[in-house]
């Protein structure tokens, strides 16, 4: 965890190197100047350079405040490692030491596959875990997954607060209004209108899971004990592998999304005579 946080914080301190800074007064991405030896801009650069998006804003942080950011991880993932709702702790802690609101979330996806992946492994070499419907489940959650991480870098960083914030609340109000969701037995008998319910919602909440994840496994439990008739335990065991595939493909868009920034950063000169060496040695 502190290994993450430490990478973060030093790719934000060194962001001029890679061309990844401030631009304007939001978080964007967007092309650097070229080298100072250089006089001239190559007018074909906008179509020379990949079409990635504008940067990720975020501040250096000290060693005091990642010190301090890795104890929040390390007490709240102790605790959510069976409630769920990390990203309810971890990913406002970051907003309030400035990190940018989309590098927050990355870094909290990335985060948490591992996190999941430490909470399963007690439940591997049991039967607890619902085999039955497990394929599908996961097939589900990462079409959904990949497209709520998807939309993470489509909207605009200003945006994802309002989100995180509207998200953290609405679980206080299920929390509140379905405080004994997941822990006692659904009333319902089991059919398959219900059973369909709870695959639709397993990849709704994968949309809601890859673009946030807040009380995404503590919704979800729910949702298995009241759709599928799991038990508490088989639901938090399930849900704690599912979230594993949730965590990782989000995480890999975010990476993927990140290279192709690095990438729409090199040195315009080196990239513009590269394509026109290309094109030469096509003739």
């Amino acid at each position: 965890m502190g290994f993450v946080l430490w990478t973060g914080s030093t790719l934000r301190r060194h962001g001029r190197t890679y061309g990844i800074g401030r631009a304007g007064s939001g978080a964007s991405f967007g092309r650097v100047n070229p080298p100072q030896a250089e006089t001239h801009r190559p007018t074909s650069l906008p179509s020379a350079t990949p079409r990635c998006r504008k940067p990720l804003q975020s501040n250096a942080m000290t060693a005091i405040q990642l010190l301090l950011l890795v104890a929040v991880f390390f007490v709240t993932s102790g605790v959510s490692v069976v409630t769920g709702s990390t990203s309810v702790i971890t990913v406002p802690a970051m907003f309030q030491f400035g990190i940018d609101a989309r590098v927050a979330v990355a870094t909290n996806m990335f985060a948490l596959t591992f996190m999941s992946l430490g909470g399963t492994l007690p439940f591997v070499q049991t039967n607890i875990i619902n085999r039955r419907r497990l394929p599908l489940l996961i097939v589900l959650t990462l079409f959904g997954s990949a497209i709520g991480a998807t939309l993470l870098l489509v909207i605009p960083s200003r945006v994802v607060p309002l989100i995180v914030s509207t998200a953290v609340i609405g679980l206080a109000v299920f929390s509140t209004v379905y405080r004994r969701a997941g822990v006692v037995p659904s009333p319902l008998l089991p059919n398959r209108r219900l059973e369909a319910a709870g695959y639709a919602l397993t990849f709704l909440l994968g949309m809601y899971g890859g673009l946030f994840s807040g009380g995404y496994v503590t919704i979800l439990t729910a949702v298995f004990v009241t759709t599928f008739r799991m038990t508490f335990t088989e639901a938090i065991a399930t849900t704690k592998l599912i979230n594993i595939f949730s965590s990782g493909i989000a995480a890999a868009i975010f990476m993927a999304g990140f290279a192709c920034t690095l990438r729409s950063h090199l040195d315009a000169g080196a990239w513009n005579r590269h394509r026109r060496h290309r094109r030469h040695r096509a003739r």
